[in-house]
């Protein structure tokens, strides 16, 4: 509660901005009708399936879950209950990428035969940040790949196309 009333303050917001200490208390309250879930990946499932319970869409970052049984759980809670669960991926918003889509779209450049996408990821290294810790425990679903790679190839495969077939080279 002590971060969620400094944000409040922090960001200018009028004194009755509300904020919650837990999941169930966002959800329960009857005025609010899509809760955004941002922060890390085995944190979601928690805060997005009390909003599903209570009848609340969800927009939820990239990666939706820690795994896919929890991401299969989400979504048929959401089929259920007649609320939607969005996943939010967020190259769809890059202007940059929007205009490459329309000019590959457009033909102005011919048909894509080939790409190159080179990555080095930068604040992954030997000594990691301490926020980042979580990163390391596999059963936390939020990695390098799941959440770096998979966002970087969403954004080739949105302003590019999808893959006919690839080959890759990993160094560590």
């Amino acid at each position: 509660m002590e971060s969620a009333q400094a944000a409040i303050k922090n960001n200018g917001l009028p004194s009755t901005t509300k904020s919650y200490g837990y999941p169930r208390d966002l959800a329960d309250n009857p005025d609010i009708d899509i809760v955004v879930c941002s922060g890390r990946v085995d944190k979601h499932y928690e805060t997005a399936m009390h909003s599903l319970k209570a009848g609340k869409d969800v927009y939820c970052e990239w990666p939706l879950a820690k795994d896919l049984a929890q991401a299969q759980e989400m979504e048929s809670l959401s089929r259920s209950k007649g609320v939607r669960i969005i996943v939010g991926l967020q190259a769809w918003q890059s202007p940059f990428l929007n205009k490459i889509k329309e000019i590959v779209e457009g033909g102005k450049i011919g048909k894509t035969l080939s790409t190159t996408f080179v990555s080095n990821p930068g604040f992954f290294g030997l000594k990691e940040p301490e926020n980042l810790a979580f990163t390391q425990n596999r059963k936390n679903g939020g990695n390098i790949l799941t959440i770096c790679w998979l966002k970087a190839m969403e954004a080739v495969f949105y302003s590019l196309g999808e893959l006919e077939s690839f080959s890759s080279i990993i160094r560590v």
